[in-house]
This record gives C-alpha cells, structure tokens and sequence, in this order.
C-alpha cells in the first residue's frame, strides 16, 4: 500500500534541482503514488512542497524560470499542491504575475508569496524566537545611524537560539556580510557592546581554528591520495570530522 502524508510539508529550493529518488532518500520516504488536492474523508490531506527562491539581487530575478520549474514539480510528484515563495534581500521592483493568454482569454497565470525583508522594520522581530529571523535583522528596514544597533541585536539574537556552535559561526559570518560595518562603526560597537564584541572575538578565534584544521584535513588527504590512491567517501568524512589533535596523531 502507497504510503500517505499527513500534513508533510516539502521545501525544495530553486538552484538545489532534485530527483525523485533524492527526495526520496533525503525524506526517508516513498513518493510513489499521485498527489491528490482533495482531503481524506478522515480529515488527512496531502503533502504541499513549497519552492523558496531566495534571490540577493532582484534584477537576476525571473518570473519565468520560477514558473518553469514549480511546472516540473508538478509535473514530476503528480500533484497540483505547489507553492511558490521567493524571498527578496534587497529591494527593487520585480514582477509579481505573470498571466499568458490572448485578447479575450487567460490560460496560464502564475503568482507566488513574495516576502521583501528590506520592507520588514527590524524592531518587530528584534525579540522573535525564528532562528532565520534572527540573523537577517540587517537585511530588514531600518535608519542607517542605527547600523551597529541592529548588528548587536542579531548577534545576541544567535547566540540566544543556535546552540550549536558550528552554525553560530556560519550565520555570524552572514550577519557580518550583511551588515558591513566600516572602522569606526566596529570602534563603537565593541565600546557600545561589549558583551557582543567579547562573543564576536570568541566567534572569530573559533573561526580560525576551524580553518586550520580544514586546511590539515585537506593536506592529509591529499597526502593520502598521492601514496594510496583515491580515498572511501568514509575515510574523508572521518578525516574531515577530526580535531587537530587526532589529525595530528
């Protein structure tokens, strides 16, 4: 018996094209049998797959490709329940609709759930518990005078909610980028905020670390590979997970 979703939801992101069987493996799922828009007489419904496009500059935007591709979804998991969602960093005028037809007749229009952050006052999710909130505070609305305010606000922000270190060091480098502040804005931050600054250079001593041993990890397989030959994916793995110390053994 084909298996059924109850209340699954299925992101898919634009530029990370996926297959059928990959889906399948990333979701520990059979995706087997057509989609169905109906309810269940019990009440269950069917998965959605939502397609999120996230896109920093909006001139590269195209209403057509998104279209295009929500239709091999489609077309792919035999189901109608696709929802569209790009999400803009920057602001600029793109189109929202797209509708193909002649004079008298619509046969195709296609919309999708814009979300602008630059549009978003940074003050309403200055105390939100959303993880992605959180790091993208600088690419909300806010006065530019207030830069180092919001950069402080989202460092504190990650701290508070990601636990796991190795993330609170990717997002900070986002919000960093993000944020760009210049000399004499990092001067006032660190007088300003000094908490924030003491786990800044925490963050980016660990940082240094990480590349370090990146940079090991990589001598040795290659050291590998010249003596051995091409390595097991699980020997790399293994390599690539060590810490100094045991790279070094």
């Amino acid at each position: 018996m084909d298996p059924v979703f109850e209340n699954e939801i299925f992101l898919f992101f634009v530029r990370e094209r996926k297959t059928r069987e990959s889906v399948e493996q990333t979701f520990n799922c059979g995706i087997r049998h057509p989609y169905s828009s109906q309810a269940h007489p019990d009440g269950r419904r069917e998965a959605v797959l939502f397609v999120v496009e996230e896109e920093s500059d909006p001139r590269r935007f195209s209403i057509h490709r998104l279209g295009r591709y929500c239709l091999d979804l489609a077309e792919l998991f035999e189901t109608d329940r696709v929802v569209p969602v790009v999400i803009f960093l920057r602001g600029g005028t793109v189109r929202r609709e797209l509708t193909l037809g002649g004079d008298r007749h619509v046969f195709l229009s296609f919309r999708y759930l814009a979300c602008d952050l630059a549009e978003l006052p940074f003050e309403r999710y200055v105390n939100s518990d959303n993880r992605v909130a959180c790091p993208n505070l600088p690419n909300m609305r806010y006065e530019p005078a207030r830069r180092v305010e919001v950069f402080a606000h989202a460092v504190r922000g990650l701290c508070r909610l990601e636990p796991d270190p190795e993330k609170q060091i990717k997002y900070l480098e986002f919000i960093d980028i993000y944020t760009g502040l210049d000399d004499n804005e990092r001067a006032r931050y660190a007088r300003d905020y000094p908490e924030e600054a003491r786990i800044m250079s925490t963050f980016a001593e660990r940082f240094i670390q990480q590349g370090r041993r990146e940079e090991d990890a990589r001598i040795l397989i290659r050291l590998l590979q010249h003596k051995f030959g091409d390595q097991p994916e699980t020997v790399r793995q293994r390599i690539e997970a060590a810490d100094a110390d045991t790279l070094l053994e």
